[in-house]
């Protein structure tokens, strides 16, 4: 038996990374365990115990590592933005004895890898795999219309579809709704935009994972013309509003990977993100995507897409070449099985 513990929030990359790596391992028995289903590293060791499980995949250090706690079966943890991006002094012992006790880790870059060893230099450098996260997308033949059917809450947001028809410019935000993810950021620029363009609109769409910043969030939203917040939707779904879409925005301060930008790039869907060390890894400015350090850069750039739709279709054509070289689900998937089984045979 094989377990996979991770935050399993609908609507999260987190889920959608565990679930995807899970997935490599369907002739295996598994179990998929929640992070917030257990409060102590005994609740989840007792449940572990009664399964027979051989090894464990971790998913954040912060997150799933505080579970795994002298733990006497051999984990493997993969790390997040979260464990490197933010501050970990806070439950520095903690991890420290957490990363003394596992087999391997995986870090999506090598940026990533680099940091880990600064924040805890005494890992083994041979035990950290980078290995850039893979890709599996639901590109459905979907329309726009019919998704919106799907959810009431979306109803509203059909009338402005129908209206425009080919002619609207749907940008899109898809994460969890917190401030390092920082959807508010663009906000008021796409709303003053909106009202000089009424073609231009803004959707968010994410789980609320910080409530007081979510409600600041959703106050901004209602008060801001052309800016709209969707309700969580199916992967399937999201892909598919990815697809109808004109761009994806990224707005966040930082980065672990950002696996809505990597979906976008395979779908297509030309990616405008912020400036921070993981974007910069993954977008080369004006070739596969486009990168902006303020608003008013932010603009300039989502305008040129508008402008420039050469530049467009090279962007996007470029975006997939860089997804089917950098990050094939079949790598990712070779990854974990050769790790897996390094560990359960050792």
């Amino acid at each position: 038996m094989i377990a996979f513990l991770s935050s399993l929030n609908n609507g999260t990359g987190n889920k959608v990374t565990i679930e995807r790596i899970r997935s490599y391992f369907l002739s295996y028995p598994t179990l998929l365990c929640n992070v917030d289903d257990y409060s102590t590293a005994e609740e989840l060791k007792v449940v572990l115990n009664k399964s027979k499980v051989k090894c464990i995949v971790g998913l954040h250090i912060i997150k799933a590592g505080k579970l795994l706690v002298d733990c006497d079966i051999p984990y493997i943890l993969t790390f997040g933005g979260t464990d490197l991006n933010q501050s970990p002094k806070d439950v520095c012992k903690l991890q420290n004895r957490i990363i003394s006790q596992a087999k391997y880790f995986v870090a999506f870059s090598t940026g990533m890898r680099d940091k880990a060893l600064q924040i805890w230099p005494g890992i083994n450098k041979d035990k950290i795999i980078v290995q850039p996260q893979g890709v599996v997308t639901c590109q459905s033949d979907s329309s726009l219309q019919n998704i919106l059917q799907v959810y009431p809450a979306m109803q509203e947001f059909g009338d402005v579809l129908s209206k425009f028809q080919t002619s609207l410019k749907l940008f899109l935000f898809v994460g969890g709704i917190r401030p390092v993810k920082d959807p508010m950021y663009l906000i008021e620029t796409f709303s003053k935009w909106h009202m000089s363009d009424s073609s231009i609109h803004f959707v968010i769409i994410g789980p609320e994972l910080h409530k007081e910043y979510s409600n600041d969030c959703r106050k901004l939203v209602d008060r801001s013309p052309g800016v709209w917040w969707f309700p969580v939707m199916t992967l399937e779904h999201v892909h598919c509003l990815m697809k109808h879409s004109f761009a994806l925005v990224n707005s966040s301060i930082n980065e672990g990977m950002a696996g809505a930008i990597l979906e976008a790039m395979d779908i297509g869907v030309p990616v405008i993100a912020r400036c921070n060390y993981s974007n910069q890894s993954i977008i080369t400015d004006m070739v596969n995507g486009l990168l902006y350090s303020n608003q008013q850069e932010f603009l300039e750039k989502a305008k040129t897409l508008i402008d420039e739709s050469t530049l467009r279709a090279n962007i996007a054509i470029n975006a997939k070449a860089y997804i089917q070289s950098h990050n094939d689900w079949r790598k990712e998937n070779n990854t974990y099985v050769n790790l897996i089984e390094n560990v359960v045979s050792s």
